[in-house]
């Protein structure tokens, strides 16, 4: 998910004495916190699993950069992620901190041969990738003032092309399965909800899929609406999580086949986020939590439907994010594959 957005720090002082002051608590509390982040080698890390939860493995960790929306080609051999260098000040790069100064990593499914190919700079955002194929991904770009783009790029040579979407709409979260190419949209003024996109890859010809609607539409620092669309294998029907204020996230489901067909929402209390299917289709993954109910957030299996939900025994004291699956190739069998953010206070 994107919500573009940059913190900022204003201060009331006279000139002089503010920015020393300011200089210098920078400088202390960079110092003290990369003391700090250094002792947990752990923080942010891209972890896997079985089904069932077992054969728990950490692929990639970080002290201090925060490591999010993990994906996995096609073939299983390589893995693309987001990873975050804007520093708050307790010298962590977060994903809450906003989508800029953001690069675009892939490594082998194992973490060797980690590699940026596209390197952050300041000010720009390169976020949220995912694989068309087993050599081309896809990933968002911004870079002010020019206009949000979905960017194609193939990762041996570097060549890459913006994919059409409407002039008029600021896009997110893209995903393609084949030809077809679905993706968010974000309201920077917040005057109306996020909705999601439908298109083909090879054309600029693209149609509204969602359209929600709430009663009394007051946005948040979040914006409300639909986010994080993701086609099913068959390519048959859409998963995509709607915000409706505070933690109230629900999983709606789409089908692609029928021309006027009306989002069915499959879940009902508290969060339920970032769906996305296994790969034979049959199943969903996505993130639950409970703030009152710790040990029941996490990761869960259901149905299309949104019934027969089983949670993964995964190991605790981490926030999960971004939860997909894939076929581990040595093995023949799936795997879940997640970001996660150390948290002491889970139990």
């Amino acid at each position: 998910m994107v919500s573009y957005r940059i913190g900022r720090l204003s201060l009331t002082t006279p000139t002089a004495i503010r920015n020393f002051y300011l200089t210098t608590l920078t400088i202390l509390s960079l110092v003290l916190a990369s003391c700090a982040a250094e002792s947990n080698p752990l923080r942010f890390v891209i972890a896997s699993t079985k089904f069932d939860g077992s054969d728990f493995k950490i692929i990639l960790k970080d002290s201090t950069h925060n490591l999010t929306h993990p994906r996995v080609s096609p073939n299983g051999k390589l893995l693309t992620l987001t990873k975050y260098y804007h520093k708050n000040l307790d010298g962590l790069c977060l994903e809450e901190s906003g989508y800029f100064n953001t690069e675009i990593l892939v490594a082998n499914i194992d973490g060797s041969n980690l590699r940026a190919v596209v390197p952050h700079q300041n000010g720009v955002m390169a976020a949220n990738s995912s694989f068309v194929d087993d050599k081309h991904i896809i990933y968002i770009h911004f870079k002010p003032p020019q206009k949000t783009a979905i960017r194609l790029l193939d990762i041996e040579t570097g060549e890459e092309r913006e994919l059409p979407t409407p002039q008029n709409l600021m896009p997110s979260d893209p995903h393609v399965r084949g030809n077809d190419f679905v993706f968010g949209t974000v309201d920077l003024e917040k005057k109306h909800p996020n909705t999601i996109w439908y298109s083909k890859i090879d054309t600029s010809l693209a149609k509204q899929l969602t359209h929600p609607i709430f009663p009394s539409y007051k946005p948040e620092s979040f914006n409300l609406g639909d986010y994080d669309p993701r086609i099913s294998p068959d390519g048959k029907k859409v998963v995509f999580m709607r915000y409706f204020g505070k933690e109230d996230w629900k999983t709606f489901v789409l089908d692609l086949t029928k021309p006027d067909a009306k989002e069915v929402q499959i879940t009902n209390t508290f969060a339920w986020a970032t769906p996305d299917w296994t790969p034979d289709g049959k199943q969903l993954v996505c993130f639950y939590i409970n703030r009152a109910d710790l040990k029941n957030s996490g990761i869960w299996l259901m149905n299309p439907d949104g019934s027969d939900k089983k949670q993964v025994n995964i190991p605790r004291k981490y926030i999960i994010h971004n939860p997909n699956t894939f076929i581990d190739k040595d093995l023949n069998e799936p795997r879940i594959i997640y970001g996660a953010h150390y948290n002491p206070g889970i139990r």
